[in-house]
């Protein structure tokens, strides 16, 4: 398998065109698809900056593996990685307290126009209850 093939496979696995990957590592276009033995230097550490988890080794020597094995990376704190389902706990209560508050809103609503509706129909008697003063 060439450079250029193993390329071409390389930005099948990111499922990017090659215009994109052309692009990333500042190549001319049409780049790839003129690749005819090997590749330069300079294009190897243009492509190895824009895409480090690449393994140039593969890519020059079909050798290894396609995707660099290790990658050196900082414990990420629990509290970080249990962000996103905090977040979106939180968020669903909101939106409960949401939904309840404009079901209050609506009953407060109802309630209202019952009692605007009993005092109009209430006559304004001596002893009616709407009259009567407690005492």
């Amino acid at each position: 398998m060439s450079v250029k093939q193993r390329i071409k496979d390389f930005i099948k696995y990111k499922n990017i065109s090659v215009r994109s990957f052309e692009s990333a590592c500042g190549l001319s276009y049409s780049y790839v698809n003129s690749i005819r033995v090997s590749i330069q230097p300079d294009k190897i550490n243009s492509i190895a900056i824009a895409y480090p988890d690449l393994n140039t080794g593969w890519l020059l020597t079909g050798e290894g593996d396609m995707i660099k094995g290790s990658v050196v990376s900082a414990p990420v704190p629990e509290y970080v990685s249990n962000y996103k389902d905090k977040y979106l706990d939180a968020l669903e209560q909101l939106n409960t307290v949401r939904v309840e508050l404009s079901e209050a809103k609506e009953e407060i609503n109802r309630l209202t126009h019952i009692l605007n509706s009993a005092k109009e129909d209430t006559p304004n008697v001596p002893g009616s209850v709407r009259g009567a003063k407690a005492g």
